[in-house]
C-alpha cells in the first residue's frame, strides 16, 4: 500500500469541487464528475468521505491562511471544526479528442500534494472506469 493509501485510510477526507478547464462534452462535468468520483472512492472501503460541499470554504480558509491573511490558530480550529485531513482536487480538460481528468490528494494542514495521478480516455462511456481507475489508485 502506498504512503498517500496508509495516510487517507486515517484520514477524515473530502472531494473539493471539480475544475472543467474546457469543455469536455458533458453538460455539468464539475457536478457530476465529483459526484461519480465520491461513488467510487466510496467503493473501495478505504477512507472516511465528507460532504463536498463544505470544502470550498475550508480550502478558502486555508489558501488565506498561506497568504498570512490570518493567524496559525484560527486556521487549525478551523481544520479541527470540519475535521478533515486530506481533500481530493480534480480537474478535466479536452484537447483533440483526448479527455484528462487529473487528481490531487492534498495534506489540509500543509497544503502538500500528497499524491497525484492522471487517465485519458477518448469517450465519455469510459468515464465511470476512469473514475474508479483513479479512486482505487488514490485508496490503494
Amino acid at each position: 500500500m502506498s504512503v498517500a493509501a496508509e495516510e487517507m485510510g486515517a484520514s477524515r477526507v473530502g472531494v473539493k469541487e471539480f475544475e472543467v478547464k474546457n469543455n469536455i462534452g458533458l453538460d455539468n462535468a464539475e457536478e457530476i464528475i465529483p459526484e461519480l468520483l465520491v461513488s467510487k472512492l466510496k467503493e473501495t472501503g478505504k477512507c472516511e468521505l465528507s460532504e463536498r460541499v463544505l470544502l470550498d470554504t475550508v480550502i478558502e480558509e486555508q489558501e488565506l491562511q498561506m497568504s498570512g491573511q490570518t493567524d496559525e490558530e484560527t486556521a487549525a480550529k478551523f481544520g479541527e471544526i470540519y475535521n478533515l485531513d486530506m481533500v481530493v482536487s480534480d480537474s478535466a480538460m479536452q484537447v483533440g479528442s483526448t479527455i484528462t481528468i487529473s487528481r490531487r490528494l492534498i495534506d489540509i494542514e500543509t497544503m502538500q500534494i500528497v499524491e497525484a495521478a492522471t487517465v485519458r480516455f477518448e469517450h465519455l462511456d469510459l468515464l465511470e472506469e476512469k473514475l474508479r481507475k483513479l479512486a482505487y489508485g488514490l485508496a490503494g
